[in-house]
């Protein structure tokens, strides 16, 4: 992609920011996963705790990093979708995958603002006001460039993980393992696989910076070496402290964990769940944010990049005010993408924040199963159709393409 459209050629995202901003990608904190128990005993839950990551969660990490390496480029799987299937159905597919990330990013600030109107009760307008707010920050920070937005992506993932940290810190001597053991209770299956798989599914997403990393090879590795085996620790840890505590499904609704820390250690603890749950939803804003912006981008350079490269260069060399902001929109520079992309999806989700955040869900969740069906067969489909080009790949998942 041209500087018009999409990233700048400077990669400046190393390990630990592919780690924090990753992140909110895969996992994000605990907070509504106790309500996981009410799906089924803690022994089935925990069996797909343990397992799914490994049949799911692993081969999906290792695809991105062979594609992302091999085609590094910004927006992940809208690239290799275009890559395996063509422009027309790359574009279209590129154009949906950018509705289903700004419609899910704009759900959770609208859940920040309902979660602060249970502590201090606020009107319908001013908890929309709220999250356009919240929406208006982010965009600010992320304007700043890719390094400030890595900073305030490693200040979320702290204030969000400690809480949870100190959880399971202070709980590990009360540790009866025994507990996750226990067979007997309803079993919902189909709720219990989706809420699994919902879960596990984020590591596809890993690909959306690959054109902005700095040793794509070792800075995926390393990065999927870390967070893969920390979101298995996460979904397990502190599952099992809260069964240690109270060994009754029957409690376990969204919001448990807080009852929870407030038992264990005292009301600091509940607070603390309740500002780690906050900034938690503030941080998977972003990280949907930034996957929109990037297929956006995508989207509009494989198409006009020639284009927009020519007014960027023509209003560069004529110097006037009006000129020098439209260079600024539209070349990607220290943001990582053009600032454009940024404002647009901004506005357009500050507009969502208004609708009632269930159609948001119902929508998004609607739109993503296609989509994750193409990101895998376009991992099949580039194998078949580029075989000679196995051997020049960074990085290539050992065994040959039935592996």
């Amino acid at each position: 992609m041209g500087s018009g459209g999409g990233t700048r050629p400077g990669k400046k995202i190393g390990v630990w920011g592919m780690v924090v901003v990753g992140f909110f990608w895969v996992h994000g904190g605990i907070y509504g996963n106790e309500a996981m128990l009410m799906a089924g005993p803690p022994l089935y839950v925990f069996i797909m705790l343990g397992v799914v990551p490994f049949v799911y969660s692993l081969p999906i990490a290792l695809i991105v990093a062979e594609l992302s390496t091999a085609f590094p480029e910004d927006g992940g799987y809208v690239v290799w979708v275009q890559q395996a299937c063509g422009r027309v159905v790359g574009s279209h597919h590129a154009y949906w995958v950018w509705v289903i990330y700004v419609v899910d990013a704009a759900i959770y600030p609208v859940l920040v603002a309902q979660y602060v109107d249970t502590m201090v009760p606020m009107s319908e307008f001013r908890r929309g006001i709220l999250s356009t707010a919240l929406v208006g920050m982010v965009t600010g920070i992320n304007l700043l460039g890719t390094d400030m937005m890595v900073k305030f992506n490693t200040l979320l993932a702290a204030v969000s993980l400690a809480p949870t940290v100190l959880f399971v810190a202070i709980g590990m001597p009360r540790l009866e393992p025994e507990r996750t053991l226990v067979a007997h209770g309803e079993l919902d299956s189909s709720l219990l696989v989706s809420w699994i798989l919902w879960l596990y599914c984020g590591f596809f997403s890993l690909g959306t910076l690959a054109g902005e990393l700095e040793q794509p090879r070792r800075t995926f590795l390393i990065s999927i070496g870390i967070l893969f085996p920390a979101v298995l620790l996460l979904n397990t840890l502190p599952l099992a402290v809260a069964l240690s505590l109270d060994d009754v499904p029957a409690h376990y609704s969204a919001g448990y964990f807080n009852v929870l820390a407030r038992r264990l250690a005292g009301r600091w603890l509940d607070y603390g769940f309740q500002l780690g749950a906050n900034v938690c939803l503030i941080g998977l804003y972003n990280a949907a944010a930034l996957t929109a912006e990037r297929s956006l981008a995508f989207l509009v350079a494989s198409h006009f990049t020639g284009e927009m490269n020519a007014v960027v260069e023509r209003r560069r060399r004529s110097g006037g005010r009006a000129d020098a902001l439209l260079v600024w929109l539209l070349a990607a520079s220290e943001t990582g993408v053009a600032p454009v992309y940024i404002l647009f999806n901004a506005a357009v989700a500050a507009s969502l924040v208004w609708a009632p955040y269930t159609r948001l869900v119902e929508f998004s969740m609607l739109l993503s199963v296609p989509s994750i069906l193409l990101f895998m067969w376009s991992f099949v489909a580039l194998r078949m159709k580029q075989p000679e080009s196995l051997r020049a790949r960074p990085f290539r998942i050992p065994g040959g393409l039935y592996n």
